[in-house]
């Protein structure tokens, strides 16, 4: 499951202090990463943020974003970069003042927990969960929610990703027909990784999750890769200094006549006290070199060792 060079995408690496754990100086781990998801979304909501049109003749591009927040190949745009920065400080704030009263797990918040605590300005349209192949999974489901008769309205679709205790953001964007992942957590010497590519390749889209963002799914058995996606919807008040101001079409689902992804899969209880992903996150740390030479020259794996992922 190599990440194919001649899919027309792009992965955008940052520097390691761009990343919840290490922006602004900051010297200890980060679980803020729902909330900085949530927040993300609404920046680019509100902004009016999109995303650059790939080509469909392109390959594979793989890009350092340096401090000065792009380079001369492919630069990520400085809105997203913004955007992106904006929302992991705000997101640490509220993190470190809400997660006491709002969160039941001491680390991570759910969606409803970080719906709660960003003032609930978003809803959860309807969410859903799967199991492995996680490659193969998460591309169905997000195809079928963009091709959803029920979101055919939808200009832009933000979807929350949850695997191994890492929340991710993806966004569609149907006026340039394009798909985005935005991941603020520490990868072993990255930070933040940004990709997008052409809805058209959402197969190799579910290649690129899961090689880059979410490498222990390549590694443990696909009965235990166990996956949330919601999509979420912007429901607060606009503001005068907003890009944005007309709201989106209000979408209802009823569950029991229609749905907008595959039915959730039941969720099995580990055996063991330790879960599997954490094994394995032991295992791609020892092997790192490795794995990043004879699977894919390429390969961004997440720092194993950062608190960031526990």
């Amino acid at each position: 499951m190599d990440i194919p060079d001649d899919i027309p995408a792009v992965l955008w690496k940052t520097p390691r202090f761009f990343s919840q754990s290490w922006l602004c100086g900051r010297n200890k781990p980060s679980a803020a990463c729902t909330i900085i998801s949530l927040l993300m979304a609404e920046n680019m909501y509100r902004q009016q943020v999109l995303l650059p049109t790939v080509k469909e003749n392109a390959k594979m591009v793989h890009v350092d974003v340096h401090e000065t927040g792009g380079t001369t190949s492919f630069e990520c745009p400085k809105r997203l970069l913004n955007a992106l920065s904006n929302a992991i400080i705000d997101g640490n704030n509220i993190y470190e003042r809400t997660h006491k009263t709002h969160s039941q797990n001491k680390h991570t918040f759910t969606i409803p927990e970080a719906i709660r605590a960003t003032n609930g300005i978003w809803r959860e349209v309807t969410f859903s969960r799967g199991n492995g192949p996680f490659n193969v999974n998460v591309a169905s489901y997000l195809e079928r929610a963009i091709n959803s008769p029920l979101t055919t309205q939808l200009d832009q679709m933000f979807f929350l990703i949850l695997l191994f205790e890492r929340c991710v953001l993806v966004v569609y964007q149907r006026c340039n027909h394009t798909i985005g992942i935005i991941d603020s957590h520490t990868h072993f010497e990255r930070g933040s990784l940004i990709a997008c590519t052409s809805a058209d390749k959402l197969a190799e889209f579910g290649t690129l999750l899961a090689r880059t963002f979410f490498p222990e799914s390549c590694v443990i058995p696909d009965s235990i890769q166990e996956f949330e996606v919601s999509l979420i919807q912007f429901t607060g008040p606009m503001h005068p200094t907003d890009c944005q101001q007309q709201p989106q079409p209000l979408i209802l689902v009823d569950d029991k006549k229609s749905q907008i992804f595959p039915p959730a899969v039941k969720m099995k209880k580990h055996k063991t006290a330790v879960a599997p992903y954490t094994v394995a996150r032991e295992t791609l740390n020892i092997h790192y070199h490795v794995i990043r030479e004879v699977l894919s020259p390429t390969l961004i794996v997440p720092d194993m060792s950062s608190t960031d992922l526990e």
